[in-house]
């Protein structure tokens, strides 16, 4: 499933190293590694020199003096002796102490793959492009073709149209017994917008042979921090994450279910989407997706590749 050619494109790391406080039989990928190297250099000197001076002298003087029978004999001697010894010692030692420290940190392409080698070892990745089988909590790889969020685009296209042509133009289409206008409209919107975008978080729609895909995406997760959501639509692209709910044909996954109040704000576009149907512009007006996906599963991505 794994392809070592793969571009990484998207890697919740938090979610990768908190997953592996939990999961103490996936290791390596939150591995960093200290290795020290210390050593001791030492240089020593040592200088002995030693000198030893010595003298000896010796002087003896003999008298010897007679008168007749007498004689006397007188002995004189001096002896001196002068030593002089010297000894010098000199030493000196210094020590150096190095110190090396490497740290080893693991790219992010390293975290995806220790992680996904890891779910394959354990055995719990499902491959849900090969089987339909999943659960709520599995750990699953999915392949399918990146769709977009409609919901957020068709709000942005809309806001774009009102900006571009102004009120005016657009007011002069609206019934006057309509209760909302232009400015009206651009108000909710925008509202709607703000926090469907709120904490980064947003949805995105995978298409693939076993029904639909909602990714719950964190646009801090981008590799690339310039990678913008819609920059890979119409791609194919692999993801790995968990299966946090899944409905069948009788349920459905409300896109709209951030803003607590979906079913209100889901009368609200389709009121919006109802007017602007009737609006003659020249252009074609984009219409309103599905807002309620059936019969789908919604995953938390931990990494996606193309």
């Amino acid at each position: 499933m794994f392809d070592n050619l793969g571009i990484l494109i998207y890697l919740d790391e938090v979610l990768v190293k908190s997953i592996s406080s939990i999961q103490g039989q996936i290791v390596g990928y939150i591995d960093i590694r200290t290795r020290r190297k210390s050593w001791d250099i030492g240089v020593s000197e040592r200088c002995k020199s030693g000198r030893t001076d010595t003298m000896y002298l010796e002087e003896r003087n003999n008298k010897d003096k007679r008168e007749g029978f007498k004689g006397t004999a007188s002995s004189d001697a001096e002896t001196k002796t002068m030593c002089n010894d010297h000894d010098k010692v000199q030493e000196q030692r210094g020590n150096a102490r190095c110190e090396e420290e490497i740290k080893q940190i693991y790219t992010s392409y390293v975290y995806h793959q220790n992680f996904y080698n890891g779910l394959i070892k354990m055995g719990r990745l499902n491959n849900f492009c090969i089987g339909d089988k999943c659960n709520e909590g599995d750990y699953i790889f999915i392949k399918g073709r990146l769709i977009g969020n409609t919901i957020l685009s068709y709000i942005e296209s809309i806001l774009l149209i009102i900006e571009t042509y102004g009120s005016e133009i657009i007011d002069s289409y609206i019934p006057s017994s309509e209760l909302l206008n232009t400015s009206k409209i651009k108000i909710l919107l925008e509202k709607i917008k703000e926090k469907l975008s709120d904490g980064n978080i947003f949805d995105l729609l995978i298409e693939h042979d076993k029904g639909n895909c909602i990714l719950q995406i964190n646009s801090k997760c981008f590799c690339n921090e310039n990678c913008f959501r819609n920059s890979s639509i119409g791609c194919n692209i692999n993801i790995v994450g968990k299966v946090m709910r899944r409905v069948n044909s009788n349920e459905d996954i409300n896109l709209l279910r951030k803003l607590n109040q979906e079913y209100f704000y889901k009368e609200l576009l389709i009121k919006v989407d109802s007017i602007f149907s009737n609006i003659d512009l020249g252009i074609t007006i984009p219409r309103l997706g599905d807002i309620c996906i059936c019969n789908s599963i919604q995953v938390m991505p931990i990494s996606i590749y193309i």
